[in-house]
Order: structure tokens, then sequence, then C-alpha cells
């Protein structure tokens, strides 16, 4: 690979909106889980993934075929698409959590406090969001944010184990990219999934420092109106035996959703130079 796949910024803020969103959606029973999952913007979240493969695979348009980039980000897309990897999600929730379960963390989402956090998510995941959030990470610079509050932010950081979920999302993701671009690059020769499978997992030591100092920026940034009582409730809602089932499942959900359209990336790569192999061959 000319460029790794940890140094691309539109992969990162991809999976980090998604992980942003991901802790912030209320489920209850099935037939509602789909109607919330759509209220709380985790649909449109995911729906941008697919795009990251044109912004990522445009790099290398001078060395593949522009038949094969196209077919390959298209490939891609079809795979990452939002409808599959909804249905996994919402049926691990369904499966992980009770009814009484769901409706105590519906409850919660609905409370003062839960609306306030959530209006803050949604909009630091917008484009404009991302945009302030850029200009933030740069005023800290040289101008810090008060002690107590970052410790907050870590200790939700912490709770929330969003840095782990994002990490893993990454790696899976990086996969998938890099077997890709070795495919379209490999001129006919074998590809050796091994390797690029122990590239990306030597890399998650700084996979891991990037996405933590960009994970712990972001959250300070869209948390930064919550006053100390109110960050302190939404990290007791996290902490709490009811919160962590909750994420446990909804990470559960995410995690196992982007594993299985990666698989099915791949798969559908096997096939499609498989096939270019034989028609070269004829």
């Amino acid at each position: 690979m000319k460029k790794s796949m940890l140094e691309c910024s539109a992969l990162r803020n991809a999976v980090f909106s998604v992980a942003l969103m991901v802790w912030i959606t209320p489920v209850m029973a099935e037939d509602l889980a789909f109607r919330l999952y759509q209220d709380s913007g985790m649909q449109t979240q995911l729906q941008s993934i697919p795009a990251t493969f044109d912004q990522e695979f445009q790099q290398y348009a001078k060395d593949i075929p522009e038949k094969i980039l196209k077919d390959v980000v298209q490939m891609g897309k079809d795979s990452f698409d939002e409808p599959t990897m909804r249905k996994i999600i919402v049926a691990r929730l369904n499966e992980k959590l009770t009814q009484d379960q769901l409706k105590k963390v519906l409850d919660w989402h609905s409370s003062k406090i839960g609306k306030k956090v959530t209006q803050l998510e949604n909009a630091a995941a917008t484009p404009e969001g991302q945009q302030k959030l850029m200009a933030y990470a740069e005023q800290l610079a040289t101008k810090q944010p008060d002690a107590a509050y970052v410790a907050q932010i870590q200790q939700l950081a912490v709770a929330s184990k969003a840095i782990d979920l994002v990490v893993e999302i990454a790696a899976n993701m990086q996969f998938s990219m890099g077997v890709g671009l070795a495919m379209a690059t490999a001129d006919g020769e074998s590809v050796n999934l091994d390797a690029i499978a122990a590239e990306i997992e030597a890399a998650k030591p700084q996979l891991q420092q990037q996405m933590s100092q960009y994970i712990l920026v972001s959250m300070l940034y869209t948390y930064q109106d919550l006053s100390e009582q109110e960050l302190s409730r939404y990290i007791e809602f996290v902490s709490s035996p009811l919160g962590a089932s909750f994420y446990a499942a909804l990470f559960s959900g995410v995690d196992e959703a982007f594993i299985k359209v990666g698989k099915k990336y791949g798969k559908a790569l096997g096939e499609y130079f498989e096939q270019d192999a034989k028609q070269s061959n004829t």
C-alpha cells in the first residue's frame, strides 16, 4: 500500500461518527428498534460508510485500471450497505437485552439530560459539527480545557469503551480496503491475506493511540456545553449495570455487522478477480 489506511482521515472520521452515534441509540422492542434506530441518527452515519470507498481508493487511480477501480469501489459500497448492517445490529440488540432493560434505556434517553446529550452528539456528527471540531482541536494547542473537565471526559471514554469499538471497526475496514487494493494491483498474482491481516494487527497499537486521542478531543468538543453535574449523570448511566449491558449489546451488534459485511466484500472480490483471470486467459 502506498499510504497506510491508518492515515486516511475520511475513514477515521466516518468510523468515529458511527461510534459517536452508537452509544446514544435507544432501542425497545423489535418493531420500535428500527424507528428509534432511524431517529437516533445512526442510520445516517452508517449510510456514510460506503462513500469512504470513493474517497480512499481515488488516491490509487493512477495505479489501477479505471474499470477495475470502479468495480472494486462499487463492490465495497454494495457490501457495506446500511440495510445489511442495520438488520444485524437490531437483531443483536433484541437478542441480548430484555424488554424491561430496553424500556429503562429509553426512559433515560427521554429524560432532560438524555435529550440534551443526544442533541449535542447529533450536532457534533454533522458536517458543520465536524468543521467546528477541527477548529476546536487547533485551539487546544494554545488553550487547554479545565483539568477537571478533561478528567470527566476521560472517565466517560473508559466507561463507554468507545475506543475499543472504534479500533475494531477501523481494523475491519482497513483489512477490507487493504484486500481490495491488493487484489486490484496484484496483476494476476496471488494475494496474501494473512500478510495483510498481520500488518493490520501489528498496527493496532498505533491505531489505538490515534483513535484514543481523536475520540478524547472529539468528546471534549461534543460535551463542553454540559455542566459538571450533567456530565456526571451521563457517566453514571454509562457506568451502571443497565448502561453497561446496553452498550455491550450494541457494540456487539456493530462489531458483528462490520465483520460480516467485510467477509461479504472479500467474497465478492475473490469471485470478481477469479472471473477476470478466466476471461484474460481465454
